[in-house]
């Protein structure tokens, strides 16, 4: 285990363009070593930047900030619209108009997500960052993390879907290896931990996206490249949990099931971890109020401290997911030193508070 731990800031609403210097200069008061600034949203369409046009907004990050800025690319790009879901950020032409996922690039979907990606990696250059963060969501469509659904949607078996779904993965490594040899690269969840997810007659499987984590590892590794995944923990540790005693046992259950990969790629597959905070009862709303979030006996922010230091314990590398559900609005001064107290207390208690 690392004896330093190296904490992420992961909130949405905002991207590179519309990072504002307020935002930046209270996230340079927190705790944090880094922050996931995303490329374009998760929902976007529209013409791709280059890292040209995002230069001025990189040197102003570099002159307001200390820290490292991770950018954050989004799957979703590539992903078509499921209209049952009712979601109407997906409702508009460009994701109607692909069939599950652009597998094949039929539609110019795939080769957008990949320009997105390079320029992510550009821009982590750019910053002096370690890597990049890459999120996996199937944001249009979670009935597609089903390969034989996926594999209806798109016309093919599910066989050539796994096979494309790795080939992601395979080009990306590519293209990190390209413009940022050494990346550390984040993705939020990858599913390897959950080998029989979905069964369907005699065949199981792994989520969807999984299989983009796969083929990414594997060229990682056949191609001797220079770079690190890091698996964010999103889905086998999850965000909350209803006690210390449960988060162990989570933390205990992935690490056994993940064992396989990691003997795989050792060297190149880490485990990381993540969490969530909310700043008392009162501001909890909607998923927070739910499921393990809903079951956790922390009544307020400070209370998580015990959770933040188990985290840190296990894992080198640490995301915090801040949201407004939570009353975790990340750039508020009148809230986010209650969050700071508690992060820095919890590093300084495991001894774990600096790493580059």
């Amino acid at each position: 285990m690392n004896s330093l731990v190296y904490l992420l800031l992961v909130t949405f609403s905002f991207d590179f363009l519309t990072f504002t210097p307020p935002m930046v200069s209270e996230f340079q008061k927190s705790p944090y070593h880094a922050i996931a600034v995303p490329v374009v949203s998760a929902y976007d369409t529209g013409r791709i930047p280059s890292i040209e046009d995002l230069r001025a907004q990189i040197t102003q990050f570099t002159t307001l900030t200390t820290k490292h800025i991770w950018p954050w690319i989004f799957l979703n790009r590539m992903v078509g619209t499921n209209l049952a879901e009712k979601n109407a950020h997906a409702q508009v032409p460009y994701f109607l108009g692909i069939k599950g996922a652009d597998l094949d690039n039929s539609t110019g979907a795939q080769n957008d997500f990949f320009q997105v990606w390079r320029v992510g990696l550009q821009a982590a250059k750019a910053l002096g960052s370690p890597g990049v963060v890459f999120d996996p969501e199937f944001y249009n469509d979670y009935a597609a993390y089903k390969i034989p659904e996926l594999a209806r949607q798109t016309g093919k078996t599910p066989d050539e879907v796994m096979q494309l779904l790795r080939g992601v993965g395979a080009h990306m490594a590519d293209i990190a290896q390209e413009e940022l040899p050494g990346a550390k690269i984040l993705i939020f969840f990858t599913g390897l931990g959950r080998p029989g997810w979905y069964t369907e007659g005699p065949a199981s499987y792994y989520l969807s996206s999984a299989y983009v984590a796969m083929g990414l590892l594997e060229r990682i590794k056949q191609s001797g490249y220079r770079l690190t995944v890091i698996s964010g923990g999103e889905v086998g540790l999850g965000y909350c949990h209803s006690s210390l005693e449960q988060m162990q046992m989570k933390i205990d259950n992935r690490f056994k099931a993940s064992l396989p990969f990691l003997d795989d790629y050792a060297g190149i597959l880490v485990l990381g971890g993540t969490t969530t905070l909310w700043l008392d009862e009162a501001h909890k709303t909607g998923y927070f109020t739910q499921g393990y979030c809903g079951k956790c006996p922390a009544h307020n922010v400070e209370e998580l401290q015990p959770y933040l230091e188990k985290l840190f314990r296990n894992y080198g590398y640490a995301w915090i997911w801040a949201s407004g559900g939570g009353g975790y609005l990340a750039f508020d001064p009148q809230v986010t030193p209650r969050f700071n107290t508690t992060l820095a207390r919890a590093l300084d208690a495991t001894g774990r508070a600096s790493k580059k």
